[in-house]
């Protein structure tokens, strides 16, 4: 059985995941702050 490697590429995609979505977290916060030094 060979199952370890499955669960190796399933925790590389969930930790490429989590990176794309914290950089998304930040590129919001960088806009909502550029738009209230705007107002």
């Amino acid at each position: 059985m060979k199952r370890r490697h499955g669960t190796e590429g399933i925790k590389v995609h969930y930790m490429i995941t989590k990176r794309e979505k914290c950089r998304k977290k930040q590129k919001k916060r960088e806009k909502e702050k550029e738009d209230i030094q705007k107002k």
